[in-house]
């Protein structure tokens, strides 16, 4: 006779991957936790700032969105999603469990090759590494792992649901519990908590929340980059020169140039802000190039603005989109098109490219201010933060100037 108040169980590997589960979205809140802070903290938050610059370079990058959505958020659903289906194989009977399981399974299987997809891009795109991204990659390794050897065993035998639910319903419990107590005792940054690397010299007017980036404490490239012909907004003469590098279609460069927007008219008589594009991906070619071909009609800002509108992730705009937009904003589009197709400013664009590569840029948005490259946290993209490094750069240009003045007249 059968047992009363069972279901059939597969191997006992369910409730493992289930905690397994639990523990990975804990990584995702805490990593979106320290990301808030800017990562002030490091990476883990615990005190590590060094590894802070990395893991905000690569949560900001181009490759930090995935279909519109943050790879944070992706990755909490996935989490969620694999820790659901385990919770419902472990309440209900065969054959529904054993058809969730089989759905976790695919899941997990998808999430493992994105997993290594973010790696790679970690190791040969961007060159900097995320220590929380790392250790959520792992956990999702092993989560594939136990879903192979519990498909190469098969069914398992039948166990009381009452007690079998117990260790769920407190690893439910301890989630919550942690991932609060991880909320509610993340630490606050104080203006002279953020870490500066031994050799590198802080500015005056550089805090916790508003400060350069470190491990590129200049930008070797920022006055070859810089010619008569580069496009710019603010001030013909403002004495401060700042230079934002962009890809027309990462998400987070959008963002950016949305608070400039807002910035600039706080700071315009004393920068003259330089556009450069830097195209990740090949398919963003085309749109830098359309860029620079409505730079020569006055109209570069009018396209910029555009492009940024109607921003393509992973796919990007195309040569007739390109051409109609042209068209729109009244620009002469034939002349457009046969230049896109003569493959004008292409030869430019991939030389700079490279420029700003070995100069140890690797991801967008950035913002550099007279050669120095600005962190890559939320907290400096602030007109509070900017307009004070703005200012500081200005007036350490006055006192260069006064003491080269000094010097003459002696």
């Amino acid at each position: 006779m059968a047992r009363p108040n069972t279901t059939a169980r597969g191997p006992r590997l369910n409730l493992p991957i289930f905690l397994l589960a639990l523990l990975g979205v804990l990584v995702v809140v805490h990593l979106w936790i320290q990301s808030q802070a800017g990562f002030e903290f490091g990476c883990t938050g615990a005190g590590d700032a060094e590894s802070g610059s990395g893991c905000a370079d690569v949560t900001t990058s181009a490759y930090s969105t995935f279909l519109g959505l943050d790879v944070l958020v992706w990755g909490g659903l996935f989490y969620v999603a694999v820790a659901a289906l385990r919770f419902g194989a472990a309440m209900l009977k065969a054959p529904t469990s054993e058809t969730l399981r089989k759905v976790s399974f695919w899941v997990v299987t998808a999430g493992f090759l994105f997993a290594l997809y973010l790696v790679s891009v970690q190791t040969f795109m961007l060159t900097q590494f995320c220590t929380l991204c790392l250790v959520s990659s792992l956990t999702t390794t092993v989560l594939f792992v136990l879903h192979l050897i519990e498909r190469s065993k098969g069914p398992g035998r039948d166990v009381v649901v009452s007690t079998a639910l117990r260790p769920y319903a407190l690893g439910l419990v301890a989630l919550v519990v942690l991932a609060g107590a991880d909320v509610m005792l993340a630490p606050e940054p104080e203006e002279s908590t953020a870490a500066v690397p031994r050799g590198v010299q802080r500015v005056s007017a550089e805090t916790a929340e508003c400060h350069y980036d470190y491990e590129t404490p200049r930008f070797s490239a920022f006055d070859q980059l810089i010619s008569m012909d580069t496009p710019f907004a603010g001030n013909p003469d403002g004495p401060v020169r700042v230079m934002k590098i962009f890809d027309p279609n990462c998400p987070h460069c959008k963002t950016l140039h949305t608070a400039l927007e807002t910035i600039l008219p706080q700071i315009e008589d004393q920068v003259k802000l330089y556009y450069k594009p830097y195209a990740i991906w090949d398919y963003s070619i085309p749109q830098a190039q359309a860029l620079y071909l409505a730079a020569e009609q006055g109209q570069f800002s009018e396209m910029l603005d555009l492009q940024f509108d109607n921003q393509r992730p992973g796919v990007g705009l195309s040569r007739n989109q390109l051409v109609d937009a042209a068209r729109r904003m009244g620009l002469d589009a034939e002349t457009m098109g046969q230049e896109l197709d003569s493959r004008k400013y292409v030869g430019l664009i991939r030389e700079e490219n490279q420029i700003i590569s070995q100069s140890g840029i690797r991801s967008v948005p950035r913002l550099v201010i007279e050669g120095r490259v600005l962190a890559n946290t939320p907290t400096t993209w602030t007109a509070g933060c900017i307009s004070r490094l703005v200012e500081h750069a200005a007036e350490e240009k006055r006192q260069a100037a006064e003491t080269a003045s000094a010097a003459t007249t002696e």
